[in-house]
């Protein structure tokens, strides 16, 4: 089974060697050069709005791992998506008060191809936490 993961980073990395140790191919994206040579995982340099190329969307399974977007997801709407048999979205819990994730999943929801949508709780784990992501930052709501 062919698994493609659009966002090699640090959700996407661990999930796409999980992957390979239950002997899955897989392929994926990044914005970063440094990432392309993995180990056992084909990567390819994407960076939005950039289309995919289609090896990356000819899979069993899509993995929809990038950063919400600045502006309404024109450009995934472009994808041709035919060759993709289900499709999994990262999202965020912010979702229901993010316009622009919101629109992004209904547009996953919308194309006709089973998916499912996840929204991870937070950004722990693999070195990163809370403290160190919210030092020195000013003016966070909620903030004492």
């Amino acid at each position: 089974m062919k698994v493609s993961i659009l966002g090699i980073g640090y959700i996407g990395l661990p999930l796409a060697r999980a992957l390979l140790q239950k002997n899955y191919e897989v392929w994926g994206s990044t914005t970063s050069p440094e990432k392309l040579s993995q180990d056992r995982i084909t990567v390819r340099l994407l960076r939005s709005p950039e289309t995919p190329p289609a090896d990356l969307l000819r899979c069993d399974v899509l993995i929809l791992n990038i950063p919400p977007l600045q502006a309404p997801p024109a450009w995934l709407k472009s994808w041709d998506l035919s060759q993709t048999k289900k499709i999994i979205f990262v999202s965020s819990t912010s979702a229901p008060r993010n316009e622009i994730l919101q629109e992004e999943e209904a547009w996953v929801k919308a194309i006709g191809i089973p998916w499912l949508i996840v929204r991870p709780g937070g950004l722990l784990g693999h070195g990163r936490h809370p403290g160190k992501v919210l030092s020195g930052r000013k003016n966070i709501k909620g903030r004492l």
